[in-house]
């Protein structure tokens, strides 16, 4: 396991987990995930209890609550439409 996975998986195990983003979308959601993940911010995905994830028509993006400044930075940073003006016009990014 990589220091970077390990650092941000133990940083969980200290701070409680808040919402820093709702997402549409189990798409969206992911891209938020990923997002966080990269920038050393350990994230998760949750449902509305009791519903799958085709059922659901929002997914909470959770970080460590200690992390949670950092995370809205970075989410305010690279909106949604950017997800896809970046695979439209940088197609090699995503390779």
């Amino acid at each position: 396991m990589s220091d970077k996975i390990a650092k941000t998986r133990s940083s969980t195990k200290t701070s409680p987990l808040v919402t820093v983003v709702l997402a549409e979308d189990k798409g969206l959601a992911d891209d938020y995930k990923e997002l966080l993940l990269e920038n050393e911010i350990c994230a998760t995905i949750k449902i509305p209890q009791g519903q799958t994830p085709k059922e659901a028509k929002s997914f909470a993006i959770m970080v460590p609550e200690k992390q949670i400044d950092k995370a809205y930075k970075i989410v305010e940073s690279k909106s949604p439409g950017q997800y896809f003006m970046d695979a439209f016009f940088n197609p090699e990014i995503d390779e």
